[in-house]
């Protein structure tokens, strides 16, 4: 999976992806339809497992930590137990503090 949705949910965007970002919906709708290979977004709605499976692996970043959803996936971190499919609504998990794994992605809402 060379693809990548890096969606940054703090303020800690490094300069060199500032200038790629897509800040509106539009604009990563847009990025999406061109299927670039690096997306970079502040757009939570770009958690979800339609475009796992168009290629993307779908990485959060936060207080500069990252939580790679296909690592959620294969089962990567053993100090998480909860079930993840691709039937699920991933972005509704996030707003419900899913993803939040002590030691390794510790970010809440």
């Amino acid at each position: 999976m060379k693809k990548v949705i890096r969606i940054y949910l703090t303020k800690d965007i490094p300069a060199d992806d500032i200038m790629k970002c897509c800040f509106t919906l539009q604009s990563l709708k847009e990025a999406l339809r061109r299927e670039d290979d690096e997306i970079i977004t502040t757009q939570t709605h770009a958690i979800k497992a339609i475009f796992y499976e168009m290629g993307y692996n779908i990485i959060l970043v936060a207080n500069n930590q990252e939580l790679s959803m296909r690592d959620v996936l294969e089962g990567k971190y053993s100090n998480y137990i909860r079930e993840i499919k691709l039937s699920h609504n991933w972005e509704k998990m996030f707003y419900n503090g899913i993803f939040y794994i002590p030691g390794v992605f510790e970010y809440k809402i």
